[in-house]
């Protein structure tokens, strides 16, 4: 038995040693413990010491930490806590003093694009349901405290902070908190950037429910803020709560720091009010039961008179004598068929605004209808409706503008309890006009209305937003331009231009992600220009442009940066005519089509890429463009041309006034054309950065066959092939090559079997051109004509070159007046010098030379009888000639620009028959006029006709 005891002694002592120095060990475990429970939550520079650790208290010298992923630092210094160790088991305290309380942050935020990237996914493959407590219909009863409740219910007697020091890059601020058994008092002094003075705050609330708030200014008693409000229980069931703010808005613009802003703010009179009275039940299970018996009302008012914005470096107004006038009712009602409303019966605002320098704006905007909004509230569902219009008028010299918002939606929300999901849906529609007529000589004169529908509609499902913005049929619009047009245009008139923008436009995304967007187009639907003789009218006009946003969405790199110029662009336009008239001259309906593709935004590095295809004629023409151009460094780019077939038929491409108008009759033939065009930019000087300049480098081929066709009745040509390439080797000279030949070209004499090539060189800045014909030979008149080198320099007033005649045969040049008279034989050459004269071409004197061992000349007919009976000497002339044998015959020609042609010729021969055979010279001088001459040749021959028949 004494063992016993002695055993229970000695285990007593022990305990009572280890009870007693038991805080002394638990204060070195928590002094080294705590700094690495920290370290471990990803806080840097962990600081803990606690000095005194006993049964009834616990003091701590300093906490201190930096938590990098919210940018902040937190110190806590002098902290005392007293307790009861029978109450601490029950979660109560006595008395909490902490000397000063440090929170430092540097204002950059957490980038969390990384975090929102998987965020759908994330929320998808969350597979828990939700329970009650997500729903709110949780079954547990929650009861709502007095004010002495709460303070009775308080696990800690007091709290005193001396001070709590808030620091931010955009100001400071400074606390004081105590906690009493009764009231719970807060003191702040506030600095802010952007305000010239230090605000004080005061803020108490007690036992008895009193809630009181107001702001000062340092040194200053009068408040420019002030809440006051009250919690109070009515009864068993009802707890009550009111509260009452006003402001003083004109202070606060007087305290806003003029060097920090722009612009300098004040008014006359700048107030605000607040009134709210709520009555809650003292009990319910869930928010659907809390709506359901909640009922109040409320007033927002708000008013400033005499608003006025100058601006500070200037010194001009911008907005002078503004009003602005709000009242916001607020009505709860259980009972009502409508529980919740909230209507804003009075918005205006009136201003007279700078906007422009010297042209002053009267703005106002108004409800033509009040806002109203409307909520009910069920058990397993809630819905909301609103609905008002606002109206916008600016009015200036020779300005006005009228803008109409009417809006419309709903908000509802429905709990499936068989699935216990929550579906959430919201739909707004709302419907904007606008009217415009602006004639200040200031900007371009025109008036405009328009209107367009917006719909916008979101619904949450599987803890997500999916969102949808429509536009389902644009803005429609009608404008006019009223600015004068061209001195080309002024004699018409142009239409009214009518326009859709956004038509059918739409975006759909999943809370912040974007899934589809349509691309942004608009569209001119008519416009025209007429006079008495002209017309031009198009029939349609496209563009829409659509930006690659998944890219931006699913690519880190963009993300990041949140870089839009990074992002391609391409867009897609039509332009469709009607059949017009300009002059005299008929515009065919045209049809372009074309994209442009731009690889990013940012023009110093963007790449372009576009396509055009021009149609119409018929449906005979068919032209291709396609270009790239490289925006970044030294620019450059090219552009490639296809032309396809395109028969020269008027009467095919549906262009049969153009037959009359240009005097030529195409019957046949075919036109097509490909090529290049090469363009950069290129530094002129090597000393000079900025000596920037463009050249650019064709390299072209058109090509025409089997072309034949009349021109004012005076020249016909069949089966012309004509080649031409254009070309710039090196940047240097352009270089034009052409080849032509047709079976036949009769301007009144056929030239048949033609073939020229030509060498065209043309100073890059067009300012001469020297055109040299290599070759050219043609068959006419039983001989060739042959021209060994052409070279026409436009730097020369008079170019020349010489024409070579081989084998004329004369019985066919004698045969174009078949009713003369006249048979001869033999074969002429020669050499015919051309001068080219600004007037036209000349031949100062050519010769042409009969062909050993020459011919026969035979004139009979009724004129050359005639001619023997009238003189002596024309008789014996004419019985020379009647069977002339010629040895030598030589022609002398001069011929003029104005077509006077005159031809000398000499005869040496003899008649076998006159007077034996005697020796005979001739000298004979004939005029024509070459242009009458062949006029008459080509009616004669009715070569149109021959022609036109050939091709039917």
């Amino acid at each position: 038995m004494r063992s016993w005891v002695k055993a229970l002694l000695i285990s007593v002592a022990v305990l009572s040693v280890f009870v007693i120095y038991l805080p002394n060990l638990g204060k070195q475990g928590l002094n080294s413990l705590l700094p690495w429970l920290m370290e471990q939550a990803d806080l840097t520079q962990p600081k803990f010491h606690i000095s005194t650790l006993d049964w009834h208290k616990i003091e701590i010298d300093r906490i201190a930490f930096s938590a990098p992923k919210h940018s902040a630092s937190i110190e806590l210094k002098q902290l005392s806590l007293s307790y009861s160790p029978w109450h601490l088991i029950k979660g109560l305290a006595k008395d909490l003093s902490i000397e000063q309380v440090s929170i430092t942050l540097d204002g950059v935020a957490e980038n969390t694009l990384s975090k929102k990237t998987n965020k759908i996914n994330s929320d998808q493959n969350n597979t828990e349901t939700p329970g009650n407590d997500d729903l709110g219909t949780d079954p547990r009863i929650i009861s709502l405290l007095n004010a002495k409740e709460i303070f009775s219910s308080l696990p800690i007697q007091s709290i005193t902070i001396d001070n709590i020091l808030l620091q931010h890059p955009q100001g400071t601020v400074n606390s004081q908190i105590q906690l009493t058994p009764t009231t719970l008092m807060i003191d702040n002094q506030i600095s802010l950037q952007g305000l010239q003075h230090d605000l004080l705050q005061q803020l108490s609330f007690n036992n008895q429910g009193q809630l009181n708030s107001q702001i000062n200014i340092v040194n200053n008693s009068q408040p420019i803020f002030i809440l006051q409000g009250q919690w109070l229980q009515q009864d068993a069931e009802t707890m009550a709560f009111s509260l009452q703010q006003t402001a003083d808005i004109q202070y606060w613009l007087a305290i806003l720091d003029d060097q920090q802003q722009a612009n300098t703010l004040d008014a006359n009179i700048a107030i605000q009010t607040w009134n709210l009275t709520l009555k809650f039940p003292k009990q319910f299970s869930n928010d659907y039961s809390l709506l359901n018996k909640l009922s109040g009302d409320g007033a927002l008012q708000m008013k400033i008179e005499d608003f006025n914005l100058t601006n500070s470096q200037t010194q001009s107004e911008l907005l002078e004598h503004a009003d602005l006038a709000i009242n916001i009712l607020t009505k709860i009602d259980p009972n009502s068929n409508n529980q919740w409303q909230l209507i804003i019966d009075t918005f205006e605002f009136n201003t007279l605004a700078r906007l422009v320098e010297q042209t002053p704006f009267n703005i106002r905007q108004f409800l033509n209808q009040p806002l109203a909004i409307n909520c009910n509230f069920n058990n397993d569902s809630s819905a909301c409706q609103w609905q008002g219009e606002i109206q916008q008028k600016v009015i200036a010299e020779k300005f006005t503008s009228q803008v109409n918002l009417a809006i419309d939606g709903d908000f509802k929300q429905t709990l499936h309890t068989q699935a216990q999901k929550l579906k959430t849906q919201f739909n707004s529609r709302n419907t904007l006009s606008f009217e415009l007529d602006q004639q200040n000589p200031l900007w371009p004169k025109f008036n405009n209305t328009a209107h367009g529908d917006i719909i916008l509609g979101a619904e949450k499902d599987d803890n997500a937003w999916h969102w949808q913005l429509n536009l389902p049929y644009g803005f429609n619009g009608k404008s006019q331009y009223n600015e004068p047009l061209p001195p080309a245009l002024q004699q018409g008139k142009l239409s009214n231009i009518q326009w859709q923008l956004l038509p059918g436009w739409q975006i759909q995304g999943i809370e912040t992600e974007l899934t589809q967007a349509k691309a942004l187009s608009i569209l001119i639907k008519k416009l025209a220009w007429k006079s008495e003789r002209q017309m031009i009218e198009l029939d349609l006009a496209k563009f829409s442009c659509e930006l690659d946003w998944l890219k931006l969405q699913y690519s880190p790199q963009l993300r990041s940066r949140n870089a839009i110029a990074d992002l391609p662009l391409s867009c897609d336009w039509q332009i469709k005519n009607k059949t017009s008239q300009w002059l005299q001259w008929p515009i065919p309906a045209i049809k372009f089509n074309g994209s442009l593709n731009l690889s990013s935004l940012d023009f110093t590095q963007a790449l372009l890429h576009t396509e055009m295809k021009i149609e119409g004629l018929n449906d005979r023409l068919d032209i291709s463009l396609n270009g790239q151009h490289d925006f970044g460094g030294k620019q450059q780019g090219a552009a490639q041309l296809y032309l396809n077939n395109l028969k020269l038929d008027w009467q095919e491409l549906g262009l049969s006034q153009m037959e009359n108008l240009t005097q030529a009759q195409l019957l046949a033939g075919n036109i097509s054309a490909q090529g290049w065009i090469h363009w950069q930019q290129y530094q002129t000087d090597i000393f000079d950065d900025n000596s920037i300049a463009w050249r650019w480098q064709p390299d072209i081929m058109l090509r025409v066959d089997d072309m034949a066709g009349v021109y004012k009745t005076t020249t016909t040509w069949e089966d012309i092939d004509f080649q031409m390439a254009i070309r710039r080797p090196f940047y240097e000279d352009f270089k034009i090559d052409t080849q032509i030949s047709a079976l036949s070209i009769n301007p009144g004499i056929e030239v048949a079997n033609i073939l020229a090539r030509s060498t065209t060189t043309v100073e890059p800045d067009f300012s001469q051109a020297l055109i040299v014909i290599e070759e050219v030979h043609s068959d006419v008149l039983g001989g060739r004509i042959n021209v060994p080198l052409i070279r026409f320099d436009t730097r020369q007033a008079i170019n020349a070159f010489g024409i070579e005649i081989e084998g004329l045969k004369i019985d066919e040049m004698v045969a174009l007046e078949p009713d003369s008279g006249i048979k001869a034989t033999g074969r002429l050459d020669g050499v015919l010098p051309v001068l080219l004269l600004p007037e036209g071409p000349q031949i100062p004197a050519g010769s042409l030379y009969a062909r050993a061992p020459g011919g026969i000349v035979q004139y009979r007919s009724q004129t050359a009888d005639s001619l023997k009976k009238s003189d002596p000497n024309v008789s014996l002339a004419m019985q020379v000639l009647d069977d002339f044998h010629y040895h030598k015959l030589q022609t002398d020609i001069t011929y003029q620009p104005n077509g006077e042609l005159n031809l000398e010729l000499q005869f040496q021969g003899n008649n076998p028959t006159f007077f034996d055979g005697q020796a005979t010279h001739f000298n004979l001088n004939l005029e024509y006029n070459l242009l009458d001459f062949l006029e008459s040749l080509r009616i004669s021959n009715d070569i149109v006709q021959k022609l036109e028949n050939k091709y039917q």
